[in-house]
């Protein structure tokens, strides 16, 4: 199966070890934060904003399972139109 993407669109992929990626009191990074992050920050910029949140975050904890995030960004068409999955 495909996914149907609006030209521009994102979608984010990630696994559990980042929302529970906890700090030295124990707190998770959580689901909240991440949308919170991702909301704040700029197109082109999303990425690397995750990245400084979780550091700030973890302080000098490390994460104890793999900390993955992949964010998807639909190609605009030259006439912004949507163009037709391959």
């Amino acid at each position: 199966e495909g996914v149907d993407m609006v030209p521009g669109g994102e979608f984010v992929l990630i696994s559990d070890g980042l929302i529970e990626a906890a700090n030295a009191a124990g707190e998770a990074f959580g689901m909240d934060r991440l949308q919170a992050t991702l909301a704040a920050a700029p197109p082109g910029r999303r990425l690397a904003a995750v990245q400084t949140s979780l550091l700030l975050h973890l302080g000098d904890a490390e994460p104890h399972d793999d900390v993955t995030l992949l964010l998807v960004t639909g190609a605009a068409a030259a006439d912004n139109t949507p163009r037709p999955a391959a």
